[in-house]
Formats: structure tokens, C-alpha cells, sequence
């Protein structure tokens, strides 16, 4: 029996505990996360007694002349039905058609449910994802040739990795993307990381050239996997390959362990690829859409 509980009557021990000893937790779903992206305007569909659950993240969007609605939320990549134990196709089958009544303007399932429902003919979208539990050797000669270059480039041009504060990220990555992010989303990207550093839930880089900082990333940290949450690069650090020596700096810390790197997409073709010369390999998730 499924049920749909607003934020107010949600029993978060009970919810807390099934998105944690899920089958494969995604950080997305944690409330936490939920909490801050979409300033606690969210609720969720629970089956039985929290055996499973969804939730239904909310937002006013221009696009639906600021009407409060079903949308995906910035930074959460992926949510969909969480469960401790396999589901039967028909529970899916259900969640989904819950999900359809509330009328989504898009929502994300999960990695999981690709195969559950395969047949649906749902859009898919690219996630690619690297295990990092191999030998750092085995996982640099899984790189491309250019990707194996670029590091070289970052050693020989004496590139650094360090650490960097919060504001001076933001203002680094205001200052070198090529799209401008508003007010609101800025307040939650600051939340979200004082809230994961503060936990343990993150690390934040900064790549250097001498004391110039060329190149700068935040992934998010959560069970057995790094999120590629987000970085910038300067036109220096473009040109010394800086983000490819951080990315490279932190499968090499992480070789040899139970790791996955998230790299949280893309559909751009461009950006896949650049994903796929690391040796990330394509696990897709599905869309559900009005």
C-alpha cells in the first residue's frame, strides 16, 4: 500500500533508515540533502511501513508561472524508490503511476530502476561512473592517451593540489563558468557545502600554479562513493589540463579501495567523452516527464 505523507508527517527515523540500509543509498535521497535543496519543501510516497520510499521534491518555477511544482531539484541528480530489499515490478509499476498522478514537470528515477523497467520506453539520461578498486597503474592505463598526457603536462608545469575555502570557491567558479547562477542557488551550493565538509561528507580542491589557483573542484562524499559535484577551471588551468590532475589526484588517492567516482553525467556530448577518457563507463538513469 502506498501512501503520499507531506513534509510535516514524514517519520524521518523510519525514512532515515530505509534510505541508509538501502540497497544502494544515494546521497540525493538522504533528507539532509533534501532539506537544503529544496528548503524542506518536499514529501515522500511510503510503502507498507517505510519498506520503500519516494520522495516528491517540490519547487516554484517560472516555467509553470511560479505555481509550486514536481520537479527535479538542482544538485540532485537522481532519486526515484528506495528500498532495503528487491522490489517486485509491480510495486515499481505502482510508484510510477503515483508518480505520474502528481503530474511531474521531470523527476529522475534511479540507476537501479533502469532494468526493472526497461520496457517502459522512458528517456534514459548518461551518468558515468569508475570503480576505483584496482591498482592506481591499471585504472592510468585505462585512461586515454590524452587523458595520461594531460596529467604529465600537470607534473611537468609543477601543479598542486591544496585546499581552499568555501567563499573562495564560490567566487572562483562565479568568476570562470560560463553561466551565472542566481541568488538562491548559490545560498543552497554554500549550505550544501559547509554541511558536507562539516560532516565528513566532502573534500574541496584547488589546483595552483605557483600560488594562482587555475582550477578548482568539490566532490561530494557519501558511502562507498565520490559525487563530481562541482569545478571550474581559469584559461590557464585550461591550458596546463588542471582539471584533469585533480581528477587524477583523487583516483590516485582512492586506487585499490571500494570506491566508485560519480561523475554525475552528461547528455553533452563533449563532457561525456571527456568522462569516458578516464575509462568511466555509462550507467544510465530514467526520466519521468509531463
Amino acid at each position: 500500500m502506498l501512501q503520499y505523507i507531506p513534509y510535516s508527517e514524514i517519520d524521518f527515523r523510519r525514512y532515515n533508515d530505509c534510505v541508509s540500509n538501502s540497497l544502494e543509498p544515494i546521497v540525493y535521497a538522504e533528507s539532509w540533502f533534501l532539506d537544503i535543496v529544496t528548503q524542506k519543501d518536499w514529501s515522500v510516497l511510503v510503502y507498507n511501513n517505510y519498506e520503500a520510499v519516494m520522495p516528491i521534491p517540490y519547487a516554484r518555477m517560472k516555467r509553470s508561472f511560479w505555481k509550486k511544482s514536481l520537479v527535479q531539484p538542482y544538485f540532485a541528480q537522481q532519486l526515484g524508490v528506495i528500498s532495503k530489499t528487491p522490489l517486485a515490478k509491480k510495486i515499481h509499476l505502482e510508484f510510477l503511476n503515483e508518480l505520474k498522478d502528481l503530474k511531474p514537470l521531470v523527476y529522475h528515477l534511479n540507476h537501479l530502476q533502469t532494468s526493472v523497467l526497461s520496457d517502459l520506453g522512458l528517456k534514459t539520461r548518461k551518468n558515468y561512473v569508475l570503480d576505483l578498486n584496482k591498482p592506481y597503474e591499471e585504472l592510468y592505463y585505462g585512461f586515454s592517451t590524452s587523458k595520461r598526457q594531460g596529467v604529465k603536462k600537470g607534473k611537468q608545469n609543477n601543479l598542486k593540489v591544496s585546499d581552499i575555502a568555501i567563499d573562495d570557491f564560490i567566487s572562483f567558479q562565479a568568476k570562470h563558468m560560463p553561466l551565472k547562477e542566481s541568488a538562491q542557488i548559490l545560498r543552497k551550493k554554500n549550505q550544501l557545502f559547509e554541511y558536507c565538509l562539516s560532516q565528513d561528507l566532502g573534500e574541496i580542491y584547488a589546483v595552483k600554479k605557483e600560488e594562482e589557483v587555475i582550477s578548482i573542484a568539490f566532490f561530494t562524499k557519501y558511502r562507498n562513493r565520490f559525487y563530481y559535484s562541482q569545478s571550474a577551471a581559469s584559461e590557464m588551468g585550461r591550458k596546463l589540463f588542471a582539471t584533469d590532475f585533480i581528477l587524477n589526484y583523487l583516483i590516485e588517492k582512492h586506487a585499490n579501495t571500494p570506491t566508485i567516482l560519480d561523475f554525475e553525467g552528461s547528455e553533452i556530448p563533449g563532457v561525456g567523452k571527456f568522462m569516458e577518457r578516464f575509462g568511466a563507463e555509462n550507467q544510465p538513469y530514467m526520466v519521468v516527464s509531463t
